[in-house]
C-alpha cells in the first residue's frame, strides 16, 4: 500500500496537480504569460508636461536654465518661479531679442542673470524692471548700441556687470552708483572715454576695456583702492600720456595690460609711480609662480617693447 501511495503522488506531481512541483509548474506557466503579454508603452510627455517637470525642478533648486534653446520669448513658466528663482541663464539665444518688464518684476529674489549671447538691444531690456537683489548681471555678446542706459546705476547689489561684445559707445556716469562692483568688463565695444565717476566705485577690482577706441584711462580710478587688474589692450590710440600714474600708484595694483596700444614699455619706465606698480606686479608674479599657479615662462611686463605701426 505505501508503495501504491509514493507512486500516485509522484504522478500527481508530474502532471502538477499537487505539491511543489505542481506549484513550481504553475509559477512558470504565470511567467510565460507575463513574457507573453504585449508591453503597454507609456504615452510620450507633451512639451507643456515636460516644461511643467522644469519648473517644478526650477522652484526646488532656484536654478532656471533655459539657455540654447533658441527661443524667441522666454516661456510663462520662467517668470512662474517668482520670487524661488535666484539664478536664470537664459545665455545663447541669439533671437531673444526683447524682455518683459512684468516677467522681471516677478523674479524678485533673482541674484544672478545670464543673458550672453543673446540678441538683446538697450531697448529690449526693460532696465527698470531688473531686481534690485541682482548681484551679477551678464550681457556680453548682444546687440546693444549707444550708451548704457543709466537705470543699470539703481542695480545697487551689483558685483559683476559684463557688456563685453557690444556696440556700446559711452557708459553712463550713474555706474559711479554701483558701489559693490567688483568686476567690470566692457571689452570689444566703441567706448572712447570712460566717466570719471567711476572712481565712485570702492569695490572695484576688476577692469576690462580692451579693443575699444580709449585714447586714455581716467585719472580718478586711482582713487579705487580695491583695483588690482586693468586690461586695456587693443585701443590703438592710448599713449602713454593717457597712463595717468595715479592709477600706477593704486595700492593694489598689479595688473595693467596695454598691448597693442601706443605706449611702449620704454615710454612707461619714465612713468613717475612705476617703480611702485612694478614692485607689486614682479612680488604678485613671484607668489603665483611659488604657488604653482603659473609657469616659469617669463614675466609679461604687459606692454609692448616697441609700437607696432600699422600700414
Amino acid at each position: 500500500l505505501m508503495l501504491m501511495a509514493t507512486a500516485a503522488a509522484a504522478d500527481l506531481r508530474r502532471v502538477g496537480g499537487v505539491g511543489t512541483g505542481g506549484a513550481g509548474a504553475l509559477r512558470r506557466r504565470q511567467q510565460q504569460k507575463r513574457k507573453a503579454a504585449p508591453a503597454v508603452a507609456s504615452a510620450p510627455m507633451t512639451s507643456a508636461e515636460q516644461l511643467a517637470a522644469r519648473a517644478v525642478g526650477w522652484r526646488k533648486t532656484g536654478v532656471v536654465s533655459v539657455r540654447d534653446e533658441g527661443t524667441v520669448a522666454l516661456p510663462v513658466a520662467v517668470w512662474e518661479v517668482g520670487a524661488a528663482a535666484r539664478t536664470l541663464d537664459a545665455g545663447g539665444n541669439p533671437a531673444l531679442e526683447r524682455l518683459p518688464a512684468e516677467g522681471l518684476r516677478a523674479l524678485c529674489g533673482l541674484q544672478r542673470l545670464r543673458l550672453s549671447g543673446c540678441g538683446l538691444t538697450a531697448h529690449g531690456v526693460p532696465w527698470d524692471a531688473l531686481p534690485a537683489t541682482l548681484e551679477s548681471l551678464l550681457l556680453d555678446a548682444n546687440a546693444l548700441e549707444g550708451a548704457l542706459p543709466a537705470a543699470v546705476g539703481t542695480l545697487r547689489a551689483l558685483r559683476v556687470l559684463d557688456v563685453s561684445h557690444n556696440a556700446l559707445t559711452s557708459l553712463p556716469d550713474a555706474i559711479g552708483g554701483l558701489a559693490t562692483m567688483s568686476a567690470l568688463r566692457a571689452d570689444d565695444n566703441r567706448l572712447t572715454e570712460l566717466p570719471m565717476a567711476m572712481c565712485a566705485c570702492g569695490a572695484l577690482e576688476e577692469l576690462r576695456v580692451a579693443d575699444n577706441d580709449l585714447a586714455a584711462l581716467p585719472a580718478e580710478l586711482g582713487r579705487c583702492a580695491l583695483l588690482a587688474v586693468v586690461a586695456a589692450d587693443g585701443n590703438g590710440r592710448l599713449g602713454v600720456d593717457g597712463v595717468p600714474t595715479t592709477l600706477l600708484r593704486a595700492p593694489r595694483l598689479h595688473s595693467l595690460t596695454l598691448h597693442g596700444c601706443s605706449a611702449t614699455a620704454e615710454q612707461l619706465r619714465e612713468l613717475s609711480g612705476w617703480g611702485e606698480y612694478d614692485a607689486r606686479r614682479r612680488a604678485r608674479h613671484s607668489a603665483r609662480l611659488e604657488g604653482g599657479v603659473v609657469g616659469d615662462n617669463g614675466l609679461d611686463e604687459g606692454v609692448d617693447a616697441a609700437l607696432h605701426r600699422r600700414h
